[in-house]
């Protein structure tokens, strides 16, 4: 009852596989494209937010100075979040496209001039009827 299971050697760091240049590439790009984009969708929409919300709420009446400020900002930051999250999954999204159209066509041309010192004549002729149906120009 007290036997251990056998020794079994653990991976190191650099044995992991690693994913291929352009992959990690193409992530990044989408990643920063979506920070811009959140930024580009949620800054104007923060100072929209808060100038409408100070406007509507000329009537109210607040605790405070304090308490009005929080309660304008506290408008702009949903503003910045709601429509920042809009901006920023699609331009992420035409970033990664855009990059992954432009790494299958690198790829399909350097296939055109390699066919016969990376890949058999057949895995050509797949790769061409696949480009084919997603109406990629060669």
């Amino acid at each position: 009852t007290g036997r251990r299971p056998p020794h079994r050697k653990t991976a190191a760091f650099g044995d992991q596989q690693q994913y291929p240049e352009e992959v990690v590439n193409i992530i990044k790009s989408a990643f920063t494209g979506g920070v811009v984009g959140w930024v580009y969708g949620g800054v104007p929409a923060f100072h929209q937010a808060r100038r409408a919300f100070i406007e509507r709420s000329q009537g109210e009446l607040f605790q405070n100075q304090a308490d009005a400020v929080q309660s304008a900002h506290r408008a702009g930051l949903r503003s910045f979040i709601r429509y920042g999250w809009r901006w920023s999954w699609r331009v992420a999204a035409f970033v990664a496209i855009f990059n992954t159209y432009w790494l299958i066509s690198a790829c399909a041309l350097s296939l055109q001039f390699d066919v016969f010192s990376h890949f058999s004549l057949g895995e050509y002729y797949s790769v061409l009827a696949v480009l084919e149906q997603l109406s990629i120009p060669r």
